[in-house]
């Protein structure tokens, strides 16, 4: 799929063009859900040749698909009002590890493990070991996505950082919109935001809208958003544009159709640059409709709102010309595991060697893996492998304890360019 945008459009919303010559109107783009379509992008400049910034590798696009200014329509997030790499806890207040250091140690502080991105509520004393660099930032309590601006300024009192009067919290209508303002003049860390109790999937949005200054309060405005269904931020570069393939194949998508036929949604491109500046060059209506297949037969990005149990597919591959043990790739889907849930699976791999013919194996395996709440306690319970030929070649299952999911691996042999896929099935029930 080419797809060419018209940066000098007068509105985003009629960027979409033929091509660099043509710069009438393209046909609105039509996606299918579980697709993973090649997309060669370009951008124009309206007058037969290429923006400056097409196919740049100073510039990285960001194509996404969903809905623009959309909110959560359920779920609860966090606000974090202070951070420090060392110094002192405060019994009964909240933590978030936002980036953990080998050698520090908050377990006996009420932390269940030493890893990025864990919460915990500070018991007595103090850390074993707090001298590494540890980035600990104090949070609020879960506030719920429509809190009012009393609850959300009650949670902000609520912690040591910002006491009872420090700030002043107001929200205009239903939309989860807050502005926060400082009682006291003077420039103020931003706040930060944890978004993933939302529903659908979405983001903390933290913007200061005025700085404060020696005789002025600051004030940083708190918006929830929806995550985009699809997005795509990692590209290729070729002659005057770039080149990746979307992956369609996501929960988003499917929450967005709700079993109906096709659902209309926006396309958008955004361009980034090396100092995070965006530049918005398309917002263009598209189509996305549901594939003729059961709803399980598709590969969610993994929501914790979604169903406690639901089987899911996925495709890996790779080539090895060695006894080497290698780790297939998925390609489609992954084998990632939600956080506190048991996976049944079972797999089939096909093997076969390209460089000369007369070899090929089959082999199947199921089994049994469960992750806790941390990536570090996933785990195989039971694991039964069956090799279908001959061959000296090998697969194995195992546990990826960093990022909570199921590897398969292969060995091969010295000499023999062996191409291997494999096909993964889960079936899991999630607290």
């Amino acid at each position: 799929m080419n797809l060419y945008f018209n940066a000098a459009a007068s509105d985003p919303a009629s960027a979409l063009v033929r091509d660099a010559l043509r710069q009438t109107a393209a046909q609105k783009p039509v996606f299918v859900l579980g697709d993973n379509p090649e997309i060669n992008l370009y951008v124009t400049d309206g007058s037969g040749g290429y923006d400056a910034d097409s196919g740049s590798a100073t510039v990285t696009p960001w194509l996404a698909i969903g809905t623009p200014g959309a909110a959560p329509t359920g779920g609860t997030f966090w606000l974090g009002v202070s951070s420090a790499t060392s110094g002192t806890l405060h019994n009964g207040s909240r933590y978030y590890i936002q980036d953990y250091q080998a050698g520090d140690d908050f377990t006996n502080v009420g932390a269940t493990t030493n890893e990025t991105g864990e919460i915990f509520t500070k018991n007595n004393g103090t850390p074993t070991s707090w001298a590494n660099g540890s980035t600990l930032v104090e949070i609020t309590t879960d506030v719920a996505y429509s809190a009012t601006a009393a609850t959300l300024l009650a949670a902000l009192e609520a912690t040591e950082a910002i006491t009872t009067g420090a700030v002043t919290v107001t929200k205009s209508g239903d939309a989860p919109v807050w502005k926060v303002e400082w009682t006291t003049t003077g420039n103020k860390s931003a706040l930060i935001g944890g978004g993933s109790g939302l529903t659908p999937a979405s983001s903390v949005v933290v913007s200061t809208i005025r700085a404060g200054t020696s005789t002025v309060t600051e004030q940083q405005l708190i918006r929830l958003s929806q995550q985009p269904y699809a997005l795509q931020t990692t590209w290729a570069q070729i002659s005057n544009g770039w080149n990746a393939r979307l992956d369609l194949n996501t929960r988003g998508l499917l929450e967005a159709l709700d079993g109906a036929g096709s659902v209309p949604l926006t396309l958008e491109l955004q361009l980034v640059d090396g100092s995070d500046n965006i530049r918005t060059v398309g917002q263009v209506d598209c189509i996305v409709r549901h594939e003729v297949v059961d709803e399980e037969a598709t590969i969610p990005t993994p929501l914790p709102s979604y169903l406690t149990a639901a089987e899911t597919r996925a495709e890996a591959s790779a080539t090895t010309s060695n006894s080497t043990q290698t780790t297939l790739t998925y390609t489609t889907g992954n084998g990632t595991l939600d956080a506190n849930s048991t996976v049944a699976f079972y797999g089939i791999v096909t093997a076969r060697r390209t460089d000369a013919d007369g070899e090929n194996d089959g082999f199947e395996f199921k089994g049994l893996i469960h992750r806790n709440a941390l990536a570090s306690s996933t785990a195989i319970d039971a694991l039964q492998m069956n090799q279908i030929g001959a061959t000296a070649w090998s697969v194995d299952v195992q546990a990826d304890t960093t990022n909570g999911a199921i590897l398969i691996k292969v060995t091969g042999a010295t000499s023999k360019t062996i191409s291997w896929k494999a096909h993964l099935y889960k079936t899991a029930v999630a607290e």
